[in-house]
């Protein structure tokens, strides 16, 4: 499995420790509207998943800074990174993942979704 969309399967901790642990090759995940993902899921996933290339997190509302961070660190690859209306996140936040090597070339700054 590749891709994971949350229609798929409840995408709460424990699901995304799940996803993390059985799908260490994902590269692509949807969590769009997913308002049970947190920090501490987006750390299971970022230490499980390091291929991911393209994540979207847009209004997934408990996302904050601290999730990012793990993300940042722990998927080195990722490319398309969605955080539209991700409300928690601070734009100090979001200018810690410009300064990361690959995304800040991402397709969604290009797209506004930084911003």
């Amino acid at each position: 499995m590749t891709r994971y969309h949350p229609l798929l399967w409840s995408p709460a901790a424990h699901g995304l420790e799940v996803v993390a642990k059985g799908c260490p090759q994902i590269i692509d995940l949807n969590l769009k509207f997913c308002s049970k993902v947190t920090n501490v899921g987006l750390q299971t996933v970022a230490q499980g998943c390091p291929q991911i290339t393209s994540l979207n997190l847009s209004n997934c509302s408990q996302v904050t800074d601290i999730g990012l961070e793990a993300v940042a660190d722990g998927c080195a690859q990722i490319a398309n990174l969605n955080l539209e209306d991700c409300d928690k996140v601070s734009a100090a936040g979001k200018a810690r993942l410009r300064a990361a090597p690959l995304v800040a070339k991402s397709e969604t700054e290009r797209k506004g979704q930084f911003e």
